[in-house]
Parts: C-alpha cells; sequence; structure tokens
C-alpha cells in the first residue's frame, strides 16, 4: 500500500507561503506603492533622499532637545525642590523669630511701665526732698517762696518755676 503525502506537502506549503509573504512579497508591494507614490509627485529620487536626509537631521536635532530639555527640568526640579525645603526652613524660622518679637515687645511693655513707675518715685522723692530742704531754708531766709531743680541740684530761690507750700 501506497501512503499519501500530499497532506503533508500543503501542510508545509502553508508554512512557507506566509514566509514568502512576509519577507519577500509585503516588502516588495510596499516599495512597488512608494515608488509609484514618488513618480506620481514629479520628485525625483534624489529629491526624495535630499528630503529624507534633512528630516533625520531634523530628527536628530529635535532628539537632542528634548534630551537636553529633560536634563534642564530634571536640574530644574532638583532646584525648585531645594528652594521648597528653603522656604519651609524659613517659613519656620520666621514664626520662631516672630514669636521671639513677640515676647520682646511683652519684655518692652513690661520695662517700659518699670522705667516710668521708677521716674515716677524718683520724682516724687526729688519735690518731697525739694521741699524738706526749701522749707528748712525758709526757716531761716523767710523771703524763699520756690525751688528749681538745675544740673540734678536743688536750689532755693524766691520767684522760682516751682511753687513751695511749707
Amino acid at each position: 500500500m501506497k501512503k499519501n503525502n500530499t497532506g503533508y506537502y500543503a501542510l508545509a506549503l502553508v508554512p512557507l507561503s506566509i514566509l514568502l509573504f512576509l519577507f519577500i512579497i509585503k516588502p516588495a508591494a510596499t516599495g512597488f506603492v512608494i515608488y509609484n507614490n514618488i513618480k506620481n509627485t514629479d520628485t525625483t529620487l534624489e529629491d526624495y533622499n535630499y528630503n529624507l536626509d534633512q528630516l533625520n537631521k531634523q530628527l536628530d536635532h529635535t532628539q537632542k532637545t528634548a534630551v537636553e530639555t529633560s536634563d534642564t527640568n530634571e536640574h530644574l526640579s532638583t532646584e525648585i525642590s531645594k528652594i521648597k525645603q528653603n522656604l519651609k526652613n524659613s517659613t519656620s524660622r520666621l514664626a520662631s523669630l516672630q514669636k521671639e518679637l513677640e515676647i520682646l515687645k511683652e519684655m518692652k511693655k513690661e520695662l517700659e511701665l518699670t522705667l516710668r513707675e521708677h521716674d515716677s518715685s524718683t520724682e516724687a522723692i526729688i519735690v518731697n526732698s525739694a521741699h524738706n530742704i526749701c522749707c528748712k531754708s525758709k526757716v531761716d531766709l523767710p523771703e524763699i517762696n520756690s525751688y528749681d531743680i538745675i544740673n540734678n541740684k536743688i536750689f532755693c530761690t524766691t520767684g522760682g518755676k516751682n511753687d513751695l507750700s511749707c
């Protein structure tokens, strides 16, 4: 009995046909279509190649620019991160300084109040001392009716700026 190998041959022809289509017929058809498109545009093959070279150069330039832009963006992103961190630190420091300023303002108010109280006490002591000194001097010189304070010294006088009542 003789075996029929026709089925095997047909089965082997299918992958060969696919490979033939992929590697020979399809590129040939694509080339033919491109050739007809160039032929119909009144452009010579040299012009087409020149234009293709120019486009490749532009593409290379664009790719270089894109890489440079990407590098610049990364650098700027890093700088922005640093600036944001500095801003956070500065904001924190500003808040701290504002708190210190409020404390210092409060201390200043307290010191001014203490100084006014001290000045008032000092003025009272000076007036009291002037009355005591000048009233005692008035016993010896009855014409004394006032006193003046000049260069932190008390002068008992007649017709001075501060009236004396003893």
